[in-house]
């Protein structure tokens, strides 16, 4: 099963980028400390020798992820989508949730960060929001509770 992830160009450039240095610089640095405590003697009381070889397994499985990211990214233009009247990827949201205003911006799960109030198009925010219009009231199934919010405005 193929699984979108969509994202801006600019965090797909960084995607590549980490891809890169883990598998041409970091991942060797890993492997030649692995080689030098294997020289040290007895593996089996060579702490350093395991703790290398644990950094190595932890690389090698961030770099499959990424490689999964990259190859299942679709980049989206931010710029190009603009709708006023309605959730669309990179659009920044203002609801009214509980009387209280927030503002999140809707992203691909790469590039979400919620100190910076950017949610995934995955998240339980995200999914509610995406295809809503301004002055609906829409119904999100966050992990302890469900929550009403109204669009107040799509920028």
């Amino acid at each position: 099963m193929s699984t979108r992830n969509l994202m801006s160009q600019e965090a797909l450039d960084d995607l590549k980028k980490r891809f890169a240095y883990l598998t041409t610089e970091h991942r060797l640095e890993v492997v030649q400390q692995v080689a030098s405590a294997r020289e040290e003697g007895d593996l089996r009381e060579n702490a350093g020798y395991h703790a290398a070889r644990e950094r190595l397994g932890q690389i090698d499985g961030e770099i499959q992820d990424l490689e999964q990211r990259i190859r299942q990214a679709e980049v989206i233009d931010p710029n190009a989508l603009r709708s006023t009247e309605v959730v669309e990827m990179y659009s920044t949201v203002t609801l009214e949730i509980d009387g209280a205003k927030r503002v999140y911006t809707i992203v691909g799960s790469v590039e979400a960060n919620p100190r910076e109030n950017k949610v995934s198009n995955q998240s339980p925010i995200g999914a509610a929001l995406l295809g809503a219009r301004v002055g609906s009231t829409v119904l999100i199934n966050a992990p302890n509770r469900q929550m009403q919010a109204r669009i107040v405005s799509v920028e």
